[in-house]
């Protein structure tokens, strides 16, 4: 072990190794205290982060992001992945040409910063160029999850367009930034896809890939970055190497031409250039956007909000129409429900087929390395139906556990809201999840590295040479022996954003997909993220929640070296708090619109009133704020005009340590001054990490469908640090809604890297569940405070000033011009 750790003793950081922290420290860096997070679309993720920067600029939550991509996987697992797949080449990256037969892999980071158009010439910034729109769209059904799709390709481009802003159109395009991998199936669904559109626009075509490879997740930055320069210095960058159209494509009866040789970019008049950027990631997530060079010329456009006389502002109230949980214990919605009500634990022994506890266990006591036997919410007695989700048994054994929950909890989240019977082609549903890297990432490093493992024991001198030698093969056979050989499924076996991208291609949907990370906070910024998508009208539908499975022990490892992991039960606001019991599962909700649920005849389980995250990582990347928390929740009713004497129920993030828990104890005390139930779901299913805040809200709105505040069966009146707090009042028994009351209900987030976050959310005022509509005069009057006239995402005007409509001028951007 010491010749391991070389000269770094015992120096394993947890903030070392945690994905989600590379955005955590750059917000540590620089003082940044608005929401910080990961997003993974495979190759198209710099892309997706851009889309959901500009989501954050344009609903106001924030004024300035910092967004971009990053690679340095040049590692061994990379390139024998993409080989086995058939993609990586072994002389060179030729997109489009003759000689293309696979992609090469580059390393790099591409950071931009984003404004609002208004608040950068306010601020009198440089601008680099204007995104007037992206367009995004998943595959869906049809092929591999790793195949490309022209028609799913298609819709992004065409959707695109219908975000942008008047007056342009795919012949204004001069230049194309292509995904070009070169790989002869992807640059042949590109160029098709590229002629369906583009076929009279008279563009030329290159990609960044032909002189730098293939950044993966950065790609789609660093051809953003290329189309901007190409833009302001006013020349067509040339396909690097370029000497020949492959025979696989054909363009003769197009204008479009792959850019031989760098060459003037010529415009009419006094038009500004605008140039395309496709970015497509395995998954079968695709993206297309616009950018436009800046010019003097250029004015903020006007926008008639509410212009539409039938408009109802209700329509965009965000709903839950349907949800779909598999946890330990509760493999659906009713039997979670049923164990909510007994209040029984789901807790067991970790099962020897996840890893041996014993053995951790049976290490001295001081070592580092050593895990207390302990118990997790595993789910048992399940096995998966390969022939229902068409696949192979031997793509099964490559396929991470958390694809598979994923896929069982959506399922019952489609069908529960009835939408599974009515998806077309072309469909907008999406699907938004919070995870993190999964078991099979490491256990893929060790079987990629076998051999220098077990070199390591054969220059071990202190043991005898033949010992150490038959040690070191024994090992390696071992290792061969325990874990799966690299095959074309092992890549996309083990890629988080899969868990998401299997479920668009079974169940056939084409909104966009990808999977976020924000640590223990993952799930509650994809639920935001998806509200937002919800109400840009990006999306008609997203299946929005968490997946973890990860009982592993590297994980387990860092929350015990967190002080974070119980070796007895969890006891959250209790003396006896030593940390959390894990778990693993899946929680996913169909969200929507008002409007739409009732144009599907959807029953509503509830709505989501408002979501709110501020980070803390200038101060501590780790260890909870008291006054970010305060903060936050602050902010959260300010925004949502929710009354704070309202909320029923808050759900806790309950560190389940002392200290956590005594923050947030603080942190209640200091926000709130009425009585309120609390709870929390760790004590009896484990704690579920990136999917917490999807479990939590799942069970937030069982009890809004069955009109019951649970009680807090962790509650022990002789420990609780509860006894004597005048706020927060644990049930004892089930406690049933009050008749003309609606509930309300509010839940706490924290997640390693700093987010703190909060969302309040409960049942629709009764006037809502008639078929008549109403005008809002009578719905005040009916409705009292259970209505919030603001519309933050659009204008901070008050609301209903004249007749209800006026004209704002400037008002906010079109879709996309972050």
């Amino acid at each position: 072990m010491e010749g391991i750790e070389g000269e770094n003793k015992n120096y394993d950081p947890v903030h070392g190794i945690l994905l989600n922290i590379e955005a955590s420290r750059i917000a540590s860096h620089l003082g940044v205290r608005g929401a910080n997070y990961i997003v993974d679309a495979a190759c198209a993720s710099s892309v997706t982060a851009l889309e959901a920067a500009t989501g954050e600029l344009l609903s106001g939550d924030h004024d300035m992001v910092i967004v971009g991509g990053v690679n340095t996987h040049l590692a061994p697992e990379s390139f024998i992945g993409f080989a086995k797949m058939g993609t990586l080449s072994a002389n060179g990256s030729y997109p489009f040409d003759e000689r293309a037969d696979g992609f090469i892999l580059g390393e790099g980071s591409v950071v931009f910063v984003l404004k609002r158009m208004k608040d950068a010439l306010r601020d009198k910034n440089h601008i680099f160029g204007i995104i007037n729109a992206i367009g995004s769209s998943s595959d869906g059904k049809g092929k591999a999850i790793a195949a490309p799709n022209p028609k799913g390709q298609i819709l992004s481009v065409e959707r695109c367009f219908e975000n942008i802003r008047p007056g342009i159109g795919p012949d204004d395009i001069g230049f194309i930034e292509a995904h070009g991998t070169s790989t002869t199936i992807g640059d042949q669904a590109e160029l098709e896809t590229l002629n369906a559109l583009y076929k009279h626009a008279k563009a030329g075509i290159s990609s960044i890939k032909s002189q730098i490879g293939h950044l993966l997740g950065c790609a789609g930055s660093v051809g953003l970055l290329k189309a901007l320069l190409a833009v302001n210095k006013g020349i067509l960058p040339p396909n690097g190497q370029f000497e020949s159209l492959s025979k696989n494509h054909d363009l003769s009866a197009s204008s479009l031409f792959v850019v031989r040789d760098a060459e003037e970019w010529r415009i009419k008049g006094k038009a500004s250039r605008k140039a395309a950027v496709s970015s497509y990631g395995f998954g079968g997530i695709n993206y297309h956007m616009v950018v436009e060079q800046m010019t003097d010329l250029y004015q903020p456009l006007c926008r008639d909000i509410f212009a539409d006389p039938a408009y109802d502002f209700n329509d965009d109230r965000i709903v839950v129409a349907g949800l779909g949980v598999f946890l330990p214990g509760a493999k659906n919605t009713e039997e979670f429900w049923e164990k909510l009500q007994s209040g029984k634990k789901q807790l067991s022994e970790i099962p020897r087929a996840h890893f041996d506890n014993d053995a951790y266990a049976g290490l001295d006591k001081m070592s580092f390395y050593r895990l207390p036997k302990v118990k997790a919410g595993v789910v048992k007695d399940y096995k998966f139906n390969n022939l229902k989700y068409r696949m192979p048994p031997m793509m099964v054994k490559s396929i991470e556990r958390a694809q598979i929950f994923g896929l069982e909890a959506a399922g019952e989240a489609l069908e529960s809201s009835g939408l599974l019977k009515a998806l077309t082609p072309a469909n907008k549903v999406g699907v938004i999840l919070g995870t993190i890297s999964g078991e099979r990432q490491s256990k893929n490093i060790i079987r990629v590295r076998k051999q220098f493992i077990g070199d390591l024991l054969k220059n071990c001198r202190a043991l005898d040479p033949e010992k150490r030698t038959r040690l070191s093969e024994k090992l390696v056979d071992a290792i061969r022996k325990a874990i799966p050989e690299n095959n074309e499924d092992t890549t996309p076996g083990l890629l988080s954003n899969i868990i998401s991208g299997r479920i668009t291609n079974y169940f056939g949907l084409n909104g966009a997909n990808y999977v976020i990370d924000a640590s223990c906070a993952s799930a509650f910024i994809a639920m935001r993220n998806a509200v937002r998508n919800l109400k840009h009208k990006d999306l008609d539908f997203v299946l929005a929640g968490g997946v973890d499975c990860n009982l592993y022990p590297a994980v387990l490892m860092a929350f015990k070296r967190l002080g974070l992991l119980s070796e007895g039960d969890c006891n959250f606001f209790d003396s006896r708090a030593d940390g959390y019991v894990m778990g693993e599962g899946a929680a996913i909700h169909t969200l929507t619109t008002y409007k739409k649920a009732r144009e599907y005849g959807m029953d509503i389980l509830g709505e989501i009133h408002d979501c709110a995250v501020r980070s803390s990582a200038p101060d501590h990347l780790l260890a909870p704020s008291e006054q970010t928390f305060v903060s936050v929740i602050n902010e959260a009713y300010s925004k949502s005009g929710v009354r704070k004497q309202d909320i029923s129920h808050l759900d806790l993030f309950a560190f389940s340590n002392i200290f956590g828990d005594m923050v947030e104890k603080q942190v209640v005390e200091n926000c709130f001054d009425h009585e309120m139930h609390c709870g929390n779901i760790k004590s009896q299913f484990g704690y579920f990490k990136a999917a917490n805040p999807a479990v939590a809200m799942a069970k937030l709105m069982l009890m809004n469908k069955n009109g019951k505040i649970l009680p807090d069966f962790n509650y022990d009146p002789e420990h609780s640090i509860l006894k004597d707090c005048r706020i927060l009042k644990p049930a004892g028994q089930m406690m049933k809604g009050k008749k003309g009351r609606p509930f309300r209900f509010a839940a706490n987030v924290n997640g390693i890297g700093g987010n703190h976050c909060h969302m309040i959310m409960g049942a629709l005022p009764a006037i809502l569940e008639t078929e008549h509509p109403v005008l809002e005069a009578e719905f005040k009057a009916a409705a009292g405070d259970d209505i919030v006239l603001m519309d933050h995402a659009y204008s901070s005007d008050n609301r209903g000033k004249n007749s209800g409509w006026w004209r704002f001028c400037p008002a906010r951007e079109p879709r996309g011009a972050g």
